[in-house]
């Protein structure tokens, strides 16, 4: 195994050792007793975030490529990415490209397909369809002629017809016989036409026969002509496939293609490029090869046919989209491919003008911002006329032909691709990208790494602060509203059994007296006032302390009664939260996690109803309630004595009265503190209850606080592994 892939090996496995470390570290912490319930979700959400990672570091693991140096071209369909390929791959002599070359000359050899020898078969097939041209119009004109001369010579026959006749009419009688002995001269002339005429059809058709034999002689000949130049242009279709250029699309939608790549190796060293599809492209399966390219790319041209940001115009999401695709990247370049349709743009100083230059000034700045310190530079370029001034191997006649024609006209091949920046863009490739490739592949690598787990601590810190912080807060905004509904049902408890007490004993005491102030009316003695008012006291005290629980009961059912609403509403409004929060995961974060993120109540709410409503009465029960008796009514009343023969009965009557009421005052004071005091004795088990119930209530929030701690660790940590990957690559 070379030091590459042990240190590839190391790498991936190391990483996935220090994430498994990391989240073992967390599971052992809570991995005793009361925690090991309450951080059940903890280690389900742990558990998914590490099958999480372990997929994406083996995905880096079969993605990556370690032993070539690969660079990927990138970029919008019709950029030019595929003809600046090809112009790489003349220039650099790429194997494919030069027994592609080989096979195009042979096949050209074999079959005379040459510009020169195609230019000479059109042009005799020219010449000869001119001489069958010129043969058709020379036999119209021939028939012409014979017709023209038939007419003449009709004509005179006639004439000099007339002309005989009408002498012969108007002759002498020896004239007469003179022309018997002798012909006229006109009689000669007249046979002369009449031969004349008699011979013209066959002069005519020896003309056309002559004629007609030329244009077929030239019709044969104009036919072979064709028949070789369809024979080279049918031949011609085979060197399509060989002939430079080849691998250009033509950009239009339907067109694109899946990664393409390419061998090179110069001056010892070898490195691979990437054709990559049109980032722009709608089909799912092209989206993917885009993927793998740019995993395994250590390098990447982003190639554009605009001097302008990607952002800009119809483009707003290129940018982000080239975000996605490059973020991972250590080494990005701006190609900005100029379109040259005319030589005579090359003929100036600069390729790229004043407009231009301020685009690509504000591109590299988007760029930059975009992709940080790992993005270079733009470059300009025209990679159409550098393809121009090295495609040799073009079918003849062929439009790529004909262009190259155009520009070669107009400059030499070396001026046209110094001019075009092909020139200058090789040497930046040689110069600048294909050095230290070792270090470069390790480095590019184990970026991506880092890349994938910062993301993963992205998702994860979206997890938390989209799904746990917001179930928190809610959790806790509803659980801090039950808790003070418990404490206003506690409170209204306190309430309504003081009142309930302090009615009892006012009615307490004005029945004592009533009752009282009815016996000193009969007139009665000291002695018997203090038996009776301390007998009446009594029984009333019995009348209170038999009476007080039946009411008291009452109000704590009502409390009871008002605690289980507040439990089941709680519930059911904990349940509705939780349940929401299920759906956004499912349908938001579990895409990214591929995990259930649950948050497990964790409380027996009917077992609390049951405590509070089965519990609490039994602390009303009578025996709770019994009372000192009141001695102290016959020190008050001794005072009389003393002086009981000195008062009259009105008298005696009247301080009966104020030694009842500050008895029965007295008496009211030690029910209230008896009261008050078996009243906290009664209710402390169930505000004890209402307190265990206010603390399980906040079970959910406590829960929920302690998943997101240890979801934020592990992102902590996490941070701490990516940075470890990059140490690790310098060591």
């Amino acid at each position: 195994m070379t030091k590459t892939n042990n240190f590839a090996a190391c790498l991936y496995d190391g990483v996935l050792e220090q994430i498994h470390d990391v989240i073992s570290a967390l599971e052992h912490d809570i991995s005793d007793g009361r925690q090991r319930v309450e951080y059940a979700t903890a280690r389900v959400v742990l558990d998914g975030i590490e099958g999480m990672l372990r997929q994406l570091m083996n995905d880096l693991r079969d993605s990556a490529e370690w032993n070539t140096f690969t660079i990927a071209f990138y970029g919008e369909r019709n950029a030019g990415k595929s003809t600046l390929i090809e112009c790489l791959r003349i220039l650099l002599k790429e194997e494919g490209k030069q027994e592609q070359r080989q096979a195009f000359r042979a096949l050209q050899k074999q079959f005379g397909l040459y510009e020169h020898d195609l230019n000479l078969l059109e042009q005799q097939a020219d010449k000869f369809e001119r001489r069958q041209a010129d043969a058709r119009q020379k036999m119209a004109e021939a028939d012409h002629q014979y017709g023209q001369q038939e007419t003449d010579l009709a004509r005179k026959i006639s004439e000099l017809r007339q002309r005989i006749s009408d002498s012969r009419c108007t002759a002498s009688i020896p004239q007469r016989l003179f022309s018997r002995v002798r012909r006229l001269p006109e009689d000669a002339m007249l046979k002369q036409l009449q031969q004349q005429f008699s011979r013209l059809p066959e002069q005519h058709a020896l003309v056309i026969e002559r004629l007609q034999r030329q244009q077929h002689d030239a019709q044969l000949k104009h036919q072979n002509i064709m028949k070789q130049h369809q024979t080279a242009l049918d031949n011609r279709h085979q060197l399509e496939a060989y002939e430079d250029g080849s691998i250009i699309n033509s950009g239009r939608s339907g067109t694109s293609h899946g990664i393409r790549q390419y061998e090179f190796m110069v001056n010892g060293r070898s490195f691979r490029i990437l054709d990559v599809p049109g980032i722009e492209v709608s089909n799912e399966h092209f989206h993917l090869d885009i993927q793998n390219a740019v995993k395994c790319a250590h390098a990447v041209f982003y190639v554009t046919h605009r001097a302008a940001p990607p952002s800009t115009d119809d483009d707003a999401e290129t940018l982000e989209r080239i975000k996605v695709h490059l973020g991972a990247q250590t080494e990005v370049w701006t190609v900005f491919n100029k379109p040259v349709s005319n030589p005579r743009v090359l003929r100036k100083v600069a390729l790229v003008s004043n407009d231009d230059q301020s685009g690509l000034t504000e591109l590299d700045r988007q760029m930059r911002e975009a992709l940080g310190r790992h993005y270079k530079r733009s470059t300009t370029l025209s990679a159409l006329p550098g393809f121009l001034a090295l495609a040799d191997c073009l079918t003849p006649l062929s439009s790529r032909a004909l262009s190259r024609k155009t520009f070669m006209d107009a400059l030499t091949a070396e001026r046209l691709l110094d001019a075009s920046g092909v020139g200058n863009f090789n040497q930046l490739l040689m110069q600048e990208v294909i050095k230290d490739t070792e270090s470069k592949i390790q480095h590019a690598n184990a970026n991506k790494i880092r890349v994938a787990i910062d993301s993963a601590c992205t998702v994860i810190a979206r997890l938390v602060g989209e799904q746990f912080l917001p179930l928190q807060d809610e959790l806790h905004k509803e659980t801090g509203y039950a808790g003070l509904q418990l404490d206003r049902a506690r409170a209204r408890l306190d309430k309504e059994v003081s009142a309930i007490g302090r009615q009892s004993i006012m009615a307490f005491g004005a029945r004592v007296r009533q009752q009282i102030n009815a016996q000193i009316e009969e007139d009665i003695s000291n002695d018997e006032f203090e038996v009776r008012l301390q007998a009446i006291m009594e029984k009333e005290q019995g009348a209170v302390q038999d009476g007080l629980p039946e009411q008291f009961e009452g109000k704590v059912q009502q409390c009871q009664r008002q605690v289980a609403g507040i439990i089941e509403r709680f519930e059911e409004h904990a349940k509705d939260i939780l349940l929401c929060h299920e759906r956004i995961n499912a349908s938001a974060m579990a895409r990214e996690l591929a995990i259930d993120v649950h948050v497990d109540r964790g409380i027996d709410l009917h077992g609390l109803i049951e405590g509070v409503v089965d519990g609490a009465p039994l602390s009303w029960a009578p025996v709770r309630w019994g009372m000192a008796p009141l001695g102290d009514v016959t020190l008050l009343t001794g005072l009389f004595k003393s002086i009981w023969g000195y008062f009259s009965d009105d008298y005696r009557k009247s301080q009966q009265r104020k030694a009842a009421e500050k008895n029965i005052r007295k008496a009211y004071r030690e029910l209230s503190h008896a009261l008050h005091q078996r009243q906290r004795e009664a209710l402390q088990p169930l505000k004890d209850k209402l307190e265990e119930i206010n603390a399980l209530l906040w079970t959910p929030v406590v829960r929920t606080k302690k998943v997101c701690g240890a979801i934020d660790t592990l992102r902590v940590q996490l941070i701490k592994v990516a940075e470890d990957v990059t140490k690790e690559r310098k060591r």
